[in-house]
C-alpha cells in the first residue's frame, strides 16, 4: 500500500478522536467541568447565582440555552434522547415547566414571528439530533 494522503490522515484522526470521545464521554465531561470550575476559582470569577449579573428566572431564550450548556455540557457530548442512536446536536425544551417563558422568534429556522417556549430550569431540556428535534417540536405544536 502507498502513503496515505493528507485528507485520508485527517479523516482517520477525526474518526479516532470521535471514537475516543464516545468511549470516554462521562470521564471527559467530568474533567472539563472540574477544569472550568478551577479556572474560574483561580481567576476569582463567580458563576451562576453568585455572579453579579445573575437575573434569576427573568432571562432571555439564549440565556436559558447558555445555562443548559454550562450545566449539562455540549449537546454533541450526549446521544439523542429519542433513541435514534445519533449524536445529539441541540438542546430541546421538553415543555411543561411551571415557570415556562416565551418569546417571538424572528429567525427563519423557527419561522418568522413564531412564538417559542423555553424554561429557566436546565432539567427541562433534552439533547436531540436535529431531525428528532424538528419532529418533537412539530408534535408539540
Amino acid at each position: 500500500m502507498g502513503e496515505k494522503t493528507t485528507a485520508e490522515k485527517r479523516a482517520l484522526a477525526r474518526e479516532r478522536s470521535k471514537s475516543w470521545r464516545e468511549a470516554n464521554r462521562e470521564r471527559y465531561n467530568a474533567y472539563a467541568r472540574q477544569y472550568q470550575a478551577k479556572r474560574y476559582e483561580a481567576k476569582g470569577k463567580s458563576v451562576g447565582e453568585e455572579h453579579h449579573r445573575w437575573k434569576g428566572d427573568d432571562i432571555a431564550y439564549t440565556t436559558a440555552h447558555d445555562r443548559v450548556r454550562r450545566a449539562r455540557g455540549r449537546p454533541c457530548d450526549h446521544l439523542c434522547a429519542d433513541g435514534c442512536g445519533k449524536e445529539a446536536a441541540e438542546w430541546s425544551y421538553n415543555g411543561g415547566c411551571p415557570r415556562e417563558l416565551s418569546t417571538i422568534s424572528l429567525d427563519g429556522r423557527n419561522g418568522a414571528g413564531r412564538e417559542v417556549a423555553y424554561s429557566p430550569d436546565v432539567e427541562m431540556y433534552s439533547a436531540r439530533c436535529r431531525g428528532c428535534h424538528v419532529k418533537y417540536d412539530k408534535s408539540r405544536s
